[in-house]
């Protein structure tokens, strides 16, 4: 078997079995590999990434094992020893896999460069009202669900944004009318024509603009539901492109030079919304 930080771990059980496990050296296990980085990256655009990882990772290893290390005279029940063996093994590898991916993004919106613009605790210097509604902090979150004025309440950026990457933790009632407004032209006048509105809008009578779209620019179909729970959007504009994540799949992707540079809202129009957290980092 491939010598590996894992594989004495997995090498003993089936040593338990009479096997004589041998490690080789990397680069003579590389022709037994089943798949490719190709299948892997395949996998890893669809929604089924960790069901099929895991296949690939128990059926590649299962055959390295079948090559190089077990008997043709092999007992059934000791087939399904290795086999449990090996899901194991495969689970561990993915959870780790896992854990490391999801440390690197923690890291990534408060590494060098990010900018906090909620401390939990204050809505602070940072943001100008535009509109009316019972803006407050409850729970370590910012939160709307009384408008006042007749039309929409934001929180505008005082900084202007040309190029940057938002993270945005955020919670919305099943009826809420939300969404983020970036590039805005007229910062005390919001609307989906002088700004680019990432939608928050699961109620959309036409949900060709609704939750994950990119409101007059780009739809979605089928539109995703952000109601009752916490969500988050990775909302990334560089130059005329711009990328939308919702829950880490992308919803929307434009190629549009018409708003270059403005601040960015978080809107309150109908029902109850909560922002808990709102990183920048200008690229």
């Amino acid at each position: 078997m491939e010598a590996c930080s894992g594989s004495h771990h997995i090498g003993r059980p089936l040593a338990a079995l009479g096997h004589d496990v041998r490690l080789i050296p990397a680069q003579y296990v590389k022709p037994f590999l089943k798949g490719s980085l190709a299948t892997f990256q395949q996998h890893r655009s669809g929604t089924d990434m960790t069901a099929s990882l895991f296949d690939h990772t128990v059926d590649a290893y299962e055959q390295y094992f079948r090559l190089l290390v077990l008997p043709t005279n092999i007992t059934q029940r000791e087939d399904d020893t290795m086999r449990r063996a090996l899901v194991t093994y495969a689970a561990l590898l993915l959870v780790g896999f896992a854990a490391s991916n999801a440390a690197q993004q923690a890291a990534g919106q408060t590494g060098p460069g990010w900018i906090s613009l909620f401390d939990g605790k204050t809505i602070g210097d940072e943001w100008d009202r535009v509109g009316e509604t019972n803006w407050r902090v409850e729970d370590g979150a910012i939160v709307a669900d009384k408008r006042t004025s007749q039309t929409a309440a934001h929180l505008v950026t005082k900084t202007k944004y040309k190029d940057f990457q938002l993270y945005v933790e955020f919670w919305a009632s099943d009826d809420a009318n939300s969404g983020i407004f970036i590039r805005c032209q007229e910062p005390t006048k919001i609307t989906d024509r002088s700004c680019y509105e990432v939608n928050i809008f699961d109620q959309r009578k036409d949900p060709t603009y609704g939750t994950g779209g990119i409101v007059n620019f780009v739809e979605v179909n089928p539109m995703p539901k952000a109601g009752g729970k916490w969500n988050t959007f990775e909302i990334t504009a560089k130059g005329r492109q711009i990328t939308v994540m919702l829950n880490g799949q992308k919803t929307a992707e434009l190629h549009n030079g018409l708003f270059a540079e403005g601040p960015f809202t978080l809107q309150h129009g109908e029902g109850t919304i909560k922002f808990r957290k709102v990183t920048v980092k200008p690229l």
